[in-house]
């Protein structure tokens, strides 16, 4: 699987954001609190079927208490990537209102994957491909997330 682009609206620490990574290396290195973690957790998220933290609402950019009222209702992130020549998207869509709080869209080759079928389609496509992920942070030995659709044994 090739990697593509990474965007973010409301996502943790970014209000708008677009990560173009179709080098062939990309390194993320930055300052405290400059989102080098929200990039990995939204990598994470868009691969895994559960979400990772309990409250949705971590996942939605924060604003001053005097801002509250404007603060944003939902976050998306959304990952492209190319998989045996062929385009995949996954858009992930966190909110804290409504009855469902992560709503998933998968589009690859043509076909639409939603909510509980994208759920389906991530966990088929990682056992059938074979792939393995893990995501962690620098000399931490547990896992930054982890994921019921793959074994975890490599770390990115």
């Amino acid at each position: 699987m090739k990697l593509v682009s990474l965007e973010f609206e409301n996502f943790m620490s970014f209000k708008k954001k677009k990560f173009d990574l179709s080098k062939p290396l990309n390194i993320i290195c930055g300052r405290n609190g400059s989102g080098k973690s929200s990039i990995l957790e939204g990598l994470a998220l868009s691969f895994q079927v559960k979400e990772r933290n309990n409250s949705v609402g971590a996942y939605i950019r924060k604003v001053p208490t005097e801002l509250e009222e404007s603060k944003p209702k939902k976050a998306i992130v959304i990952l492209k990537a190319e998989y045996l020549g062929k385009p995949l998207t996954i858009r992930s869509e966190f909110s804290e209102t409504g009855g469902r709080k992560i709503t998933r869209l998968v589009e690859y080759n043509g076909e639409e994957y939603k909510n509980t079928a994208g759920n389906k389609f991530l966990s088929k496509f990682f056992t059938e491909s074979k792939m393995e992920l893990a995501f962690s942070l620098q000399g931490n030995d547990r896992y930054l997330t982890t994921s019921g659709a793959v074994n975890l044994k490599n770390f990115m």
